[in-house]
């Protein structure tokens, strides 16, 4: 089981605030939103050409 890095760990322990996130380092995800104290991370939109067994064209 891995660790997670440490600047996923707010820096004052409890929760994030916007400055915080102004200070995330070069390696964390592009796509992080700031929900309600927390970090969110985002999967990028990814397109789907093609479903198996659907009909859609």
């Amino acid at each position: 089981m891995s660790s997670l890095p440490a600047w996923m760990y707010p820096p004052n322990g409890t929760h994030w605030t916007a400055d915080d996130m102004d200070r995330l380092p070069p390696e964390a995800p592009r796509h992080v939103e700031l929900i309600d104290d927390a970090l969110i991370f985002r999967m990028s939109p990814q397109r789907v050409s093609s479903i198996p067994g659907s009909s859609a064209t």
